[in-house]
């Protein structure tokens, strides 16, 4: 029950950062691209944000556009229409995602579990 009623929560929030990433697209014309960020947030980022970030060292040198397109969950047409993401691709990412949500609750559950244990044996 509690499983489905998270899955429905994560699913919302993968559908709320598309629509972000389209509205964003309709306002600038820019291609945008959602990717998942190690904890756990959506960023919906264009390419100017992508160079930007890679300056800063926030992002690996090496990594390049074509990285960021197959490694972003999900990414906006271009400025002419062409390009979008298809059902497919959306399909695996929201999976893809949902499937990171139950890992990463599992793994703090472990973690959490892990830390009681150390405090009972400390005692």
């Amino acid at each position: 029950m509690f499983n489905k009623i998270r899955r429905f929560f994560d699913a919302n929030r993968f559908h709320n950062a598309i629509k972000m990433a389209d509205n964003k697209f309709e306002k600038t014309g820019e291609r945008q691209y959602i990717l998942l960020q190690t904890d756990g947030q959506l960023v919906v980022m264009n390419r100017r944000i992508f160079r930007q970030m890679k300056k800063e060292g926030r992002l690996p040198s090496n990594v390049d556009i074509l990285t960021l397109e197959r490694d972003c969950l999900y990414h906006t047409p271009y400025a002419n229409g062409s390009g979008a993401c298809s059902k497919e691709k959306l399909a695996d990412s929201l999976e893809r995602y949902l499937r990171w949500c139950k890992l990463d609750r599992e793994q703090k559950k472990y973690i959490k579990r892990q830390q009681k244990l150390a405090r009972k044996a400390k005692k």
